[in-house]
């Protein structure tokens, strides 16, 4: 949130990234292994960017992180 703020979402596992297409706020990776993620937030100005850090993904389950607040500059 805001919606218009993300610009893109990577998820990053080690030196594995992964990128979600970002549908009116929300997005969704697909076929991603299991292990603990960082999502990575590059959203435009004048928003900052965000990580969340050590979010566990298990096979065959969805991860739901709920809302992300992007902060102003």
């Amino acid at each position: 949130m805001p919606v218009e703020g993300v610009r893109i979402v990577t998820a990053v596992l080690g030196r594995d990234t992964i990128t979600a297409q970002v549908n009116n706020g929300n997005f969704k990776f697909s076929k991603i292994k299991p292990g603990t993620y960082n999502v990575i937030i590059n959203s435009n100005l004048p928003f900052r960017d965000s990580t969340i850090v050590s979010i566990p993904v298990v096979k065959d389950a969805t991860t739901d992180v709920g809302t992300i607040l992007l902060v102003h500059n």
